[in-house]
């Protein structure tokens, strides 16, 4: 997950006409908590795969390091910035 986006006005949305608006503070908070949750839930997915082999498809030398190579396996999204080294 990229990361999660706090509610703001955008003219043309259902929320756009609503009275009662959440101050930013109680925004922050709140997209805070959720990216605290979504950190405990893909840590243990990422657990849960330790030891396993992936087929991956290799793009080439890390900008890390000349003795690393990356690529990328099923799991990850074509436009994600997710590697694997």
């Amino acid at each position: 997950m990229d990361g999660t986006f706090g509610y703001s006005d955008e003219e043309g949305a259902q929320a756009f006409a609503l009275d009662a608006k959440l101050p930013a503070r109680e925004i922050e908070r709140r997209r805070k908590h959720l990216m605290q949750i979504q950190r405990r839930i893909s840590k243990k997915k990422k657990k849960a795969l330790v030891g396993q082999e992936f087929d991956l498809l290799l793009e080439g030398i890390s900008d890390e390091s000349d003795l690393l190579l990356e690529g990328r396996t099923p799991m990850h999204a074509p436009k994600s910035t997710a590697k694997c080294l």
